[in-house]
């Protein structure tokens, strides 16, 4: 409860700023950004070979620092290989995800995607040792140091540069803190040779086979949109999609992780006792549903003159782009939230199955549906594609409740 409430009030933070922050930079800028973090979010959670997920659950002391050990490695690794990628390739990369005007600052992801698994590492290292408190303080001074630093280079008129030195400058000093933080537990990971590294890779290579498969679709399947958007319409149209999913994911998130974290307990506990979770199931959806509605509304029916009240009107479009996509959101946000009944039945290949669905069907409309409409079409396509990936999801949700799969 602490790590997701954490979370989303780093991500409050940052939007309570937005109103400012968005008045010192244009939708440009914004799309700079907006495609910068979407490639390095798109490589982030596959770069420690998901052994950095393994930490938490590690039998020992001893394998925990030597997963961290491998975690370190395997990022460095690629780290190296990606940075090599780069720096010959850059042009074409950008021309192929439609990123030209990320230009040379595209050398920056390696660092970025780096300084991202350090950080990803000291906080799985800090919660197997149980300090959600310390992830909640990483999380809100590294917010706080990117707020503070976007505030300033937009002052002194920086512009697309600005927000990405404050980026990778605010993960580069948060990730410091937290790695100083941890500074004695780390020091361990020295003591691990290369045999030590290869048994504990092999004892949970269950984590890169069956997890990173997984983690490529739900980021592939999140970047389609910022990329498709970036080859086929204006800068500013990218930088109102980046501007809409954080306004809109900010609070959402904040409510979903907190909900999640006792949801999953719960259907965990009911599943062990053997008792009914489809009762408890539809209970928590028709909660949610209650607690969405009213800003769905509300955004559905005035956010372009909200948007342009609070963030300046150069943001207007940001806003209409908002209210198409809205309703397929907010279903995102209850299914998403309950989704974890999934893994807490034992059903973790009904979710399998459907990441793989909502990838290919996602890539189909943007393939053969969205190519030829404008930017509004293009988001109502968008939003009836989630709107029914979602629904169908909920269904596999509700089967999973009615078939859990007991542990004798």
């Amino acid at each position: 409860m602490v790590l997701a409430l954490g979370s989303g009030f780093a991500q409050v933070i940052a939007l309570a700023f937005s109103p400012i922050i968005t008045r010192l930079y244009s939708p440009s800028d914004f799309a700079v950004i907006t495609m910068f973090l979407t490639i390095t979010g798109m490589l982030l959670p596959f770069i420690c070979g998901k052994y950095e997920v393994a930490i938490v659950v590690a039998g020992t002391d001893r394998h925990a620092s030597e997963l961290t050990a491998l975690s370190c490695w395997i990022a460095a690794t690629g780290a190296l290989i990606l940075s090599v990628v780069v720096i010959t390739s850059w042009q074409s990369i950008n021309a192929a995800l439609g990123c030209v005007e990320l230009g040379r600052w595209l050398l920056l992801v390696p660092v970025a995607v780096f300084l991202g698994a350090l950080a990803m590492i000291g906080r799985y290292v800090a919660n197997r040792r149980s300090e959600y408190r310390l992830i909640t303080r990483y999380m809100f001074v590294q917010a706080m140091i990117s707020v503070g630093m976007n505030l300033w280079f937009g002052w002194l008129g920086w512009g697309a540069t600005g927000l990405l030195v404050a980026n990778v400058v605010a993960v580069g000093l948060g990730t410091s803190w937290l790695l100083w933080t941890l500074r004695h537990s780390m020091k361990k990971i020295g003591y691990a040779d290369a045999h030590a590294l290869r048994t504990v890779a092999y004892k949970y290579r269950d984590f890169p086979l069956m997890n990173a498969s997984s983690s490529v679709l739900d980021t592939l399947t999140l970047a389609m949109p910022v990329f498709f958007i970036a080859r086929m319409f204006s800068q500013d149209t990218v930088g109102f999609y980046g501007l809409l999913t954080r306004v809109a994911q900010a609070p959402l998130s904040l409510v979903s992780g907190a909900v999640t974290q006792v949801h999953l307990k719960h259907i965990s506990d009911l599943v062990r006792e053997r008792q009914p979770v489809v009762s408890y199931l539809l209970r928590i959806t028709l909660f949610l549903m209650i607690f969405v509605i009213p800003p769905m509304v509300l955004l559905l029916l005035w956010a372009p003159d909200l948007f342009a009240w609070a963030f300046g009107q150069p943001w207007r479009g940001a806003g209409e782009l908002l209210a198409i996509l809205i309703p397929s959101i907010s279903i995102q946000f209850v299914v998403s939230t309950v989704s974890p009944t999934c893994g807490a039945t034992g059903n973790n290949q009904v979710g399998a199955v459907w990441k793989v669905l909502s990838f290919l069907v996602t890539l189909s409309m943007f393939l053969f549906v969205a190519p030829g409409l404008d930017i509004r079409d293009v988001m109502i396509a968008l939003a009836t594609t989630n709107v029914v990936l979602y629904a169908l999801y909920f269904v596999a949700i509700i089967y999973s409740a009615r078939n859990p799969r007991y542990v004798h």
